[in-house]
């Protein structure tokens, strides 16, 4: 079944090029600082303590890798990045692969052609400084506020997917409480095309949909709604059962299984305060309140952080304890947590307040914050976005803009601007 996925773990060389820095006008300058030795670390264990610890600047990072076995004519090879800090240029054997502009989110590209038996990437990351705290370049959030987490690396790791002729790329899901649990789920085939294909949505093991659609090198879009009669409402934990279910969208063609997607959803009606002062239950209204936990969850870990929340909950009864979480991964562990634990989770975008009123930086901050929404948005637990990770100082424009398209795109929570 595909993808099958290969993962470059193991041992990575890194290099510091320069000691970087963004000037008042957005432009990446170098320094002239002095550099940290190269070295050799094993990811995906993020370096702390290493030669790298609190380095910010430019990085090399290189790892060789024999090529899978040999690919069968509808195969293809694809190079994905888990999540890069921050401005990321790939190489293949000194061959360009692209470039990628974020600290969150994967990011990938196809070596198909590019592939020998043996091959050496090359990820080469930039980390400035921000010359002036007042007018950030970059969408780092609650990395560049709590400074827990090293900067500028590849903690995550990439890995190696032989994908088939055809696969699902950017697949979203949204559920919501209607009478019968409904289910929506768009994102892009890609793949040759001419090819006969179809699309499966299973809930529960239960066939919702099927739906037939076409495929593109670029991306062929599609949508799929449909809707199961009986399904358990989530809830939050001390009110009721936080009830998830398996959810797979499965791609066929050529007699055969060529992609397949998996998540837990849940379904909630989108009865929220806007403001989030409170939280609306069959009771009625139930005063809110937010704690953060990005500093527990960084030095406790997932579980102890989404275990604190609980106990929190529990010790302020007759309120709803919500935890504030800052940009992250998409597959983070805390999330599937708390959709088990009937945790409440508001999820910050990338942003810290107090950036340049660049329209690049506009436009860069609306589609991470949409990739965001993207890939967290069937989590039950999360019942709102918020545009700022902090309280600093807004910038209107990128606030308004990055609203608009995350509610356009998740009308079912509130995205709040404070």
């Amino acid at each position: 079944m595909y993808p099958h996925r290969i993962r470059l773990r193991g041992p990575w060389e890194f290099e510091p090029l320069a000691a970087t820095r963004i000037d008042a006008t957005g432009r990446i300058i170098e320094t002239g600082a002095r550099l940290p030795a190269a070295g050799r670390i094993m990811l995906p264990v993020p370096p702390r303590g290493s030669t790298l610890d609190g380095f910010r600047g430019r990085v090399r990072w290189r790892r060789s890798f024999h090529a899978p076995r040999t690919l069968e004519p509808h195969e293809r090879l694809w190079l994905v990045v888990d999540a890069a800090d921050y401005f990321a240029q790939a190489r293949l054997d000194g061959a360009p692969l692209g470039r990628h502009e974020g600290c969150f989110e994967p990011f990938e590209f196809e070596i198909t052609p590019l592939v020998r038996r043996r091959n050496e990437l090359a990820l080469e990351l930039d980390c400035p400084r921000e010359a002036d705290p007042a007018r950030k370049r970059m969408l780092r959030g609650t990395r560049e506020t709590l400074a827990l987490d090293w900067s500028g690396g590849l903690g995550r790791g990439a890995a190696l997917e032989v994908r088939s002729v055809a696969f699902l790329r950017g697949v979203s899901i949204r559920t919501r409480l209607d009478g019968a649990g409904r289910v929506t789920v768009w994102g892009q085939v890609v793949g040759e095309p001419g090819m006969r294909l179809t699309l499966e949505l299973t809930l529960a093991g239960e066939a919702l949909a099927t739906h037939a659609v076409e495929a593109a090198p670029e991306g062929v879009p599609f949508r799929i709604e449909s809707a199961r009669a009986s399904v358990r409402s989530w809830r939050a934990a001390g009110s009721g059962e936080a009830a998830v279910y398996p959810l797979r969208v499965e791609l066929y063609g050529m007699a055969e299984t060529l992609d397949v997607v998996e998540r837990s959803v849940g379904f909630r009606a989108p009865r929220f305060d806007p403001a989030l002062a409170a939280v609306i239950g069959d009771a009625g209204p139930v005063p809110a309140l937010v704690r953060d936990i990005d500093a527990l969850e960084f030095r406790e870990g997932p579980e102890a952080a989404v275990a604190q929340i609980g106990a929190a909950a529990a010790a302020h009864a007759g309120h709803a304890v919500i935890a504030s979480l800052g940009a992250r991964a998409a597959d983070a562990p805390i999330y599937a947590l708390a959709d088990r634990a009937g945790v409440l989770l508001q999820q910050d975008m990338p942003l810290a307040g107090g950036y340049a009123t660049l329209p690049a930086l506009r436009d860069e901050a609306v589609r991470q914050a949409c990739a965001m929404v993207a890939q967290l948005g069937h989590h039950p637990s999360i019942i709102a976005w918020c545009c700022h990770a902090d309280s600093c100082g807004e910038n209107d424009e990128l606030d308004q803009a990055v609203r608009a398209a995350v509610t356009d795109l998740d009308p079912t929570r509130p995205c709040l601007v404070r």
